[in-house]
């Protein structure tokens, strides 16, 4: 589709490879005890400025053609940043996810969960579905519970007590509704927090099955 930038295009599947590693490397530093975290992190320097430019001016540096541009970032809604916020380091990783096409489980997401469930309880856990968590407890300035509320039924509330909480809405929402006194400094940092890309998801339904339709369960990517 694009002859006049065969080379850069060469380059580019080239860079993106090297800066997955790069983010490998980099993540897998990060669990390291220290020194031995610092003896990665230094070696691992080399890539850091072109896996940490943005998408956008890796592309310029590149390429001339604005449209081959456009298709190539043309997946930014997977990691919901623009070309021009997001770390070329962000983007090679879900190019490079996708290079040998994308797998989902057989059965569709929902057995992951059913499968995992069932290991949970017989370590003693329980998966809850239908409970609305309301506050995480703390006393002491640790957190020692939750507070949840049933969805279900008599919507009744009911507190769960742990050594270990964790809260996995963000920062913003834990800090905002599930903990009613947080740090003031936390509370600071989270005023000036800007709101994230908002999305809707829509299901359709066919009335013929989607291989007749002439769907094989691909990814459709649909612009203007």
């Amino acid at each position: 589709k694009f002859p006049s930038e065969k080379q850069a295009i060469n380059q580019y599947f080239k860079d993106v490879r090297k800066v997955t590693k790069w983010s490998m490397l980099y993540s897998f530093s990060r669990l390291l005890p220290f020194p031995i975290s610092a003896i990665f992190e230094r070696g691992n320097k080399l890539g850091e400025a072109k896996a940490l430019s943005t998408t956008q001016s890796y592309l310029n540096s590149r390429f001339k053609d604005n449209t081959l541009k456009a298709l190539l970032v043309s997946q930014w809604g997977d990691y919901g940043l623009p070309p021009c916020d997001s770390a070329f380091a962000l983007h090679a990783l879900i190019v490079n996810h996708y290079l040998h096409g994308g797998y989902y489980p057989e059965g569709g997401s929902e057995t992951i969960a059913k499968s995992i469930a069932p290991i949970i309880e017989k370590h003693g856990g329980a998966c809850l579905i239908n409970h609305e968590a309301v506050e995480i407890i703390v006393k002491n300035n640790s957190a020692i519970g939750v507070r949840v509320k049933q969805t279900t039924g008599d919507q009744q509330e009911i507190e769960f007590f742990a050594p270990v909480v964790i809260s996995n809405v963000g920062a913003y929402l834990t800090f905002t509704r599930l903990i009613k006194k947080a740090p003031s400094e936390i509370m600071a940092q989270l005023e000036k927090a800007n709101n994230g890309a908002s999305a809707v998801t829509l299901y359709i339904g066919f009335k013929e099955s989607p291989e007749k339709l002439g769907f094989k369960g691909e990814n459709h990517w649909v612009y203007q």
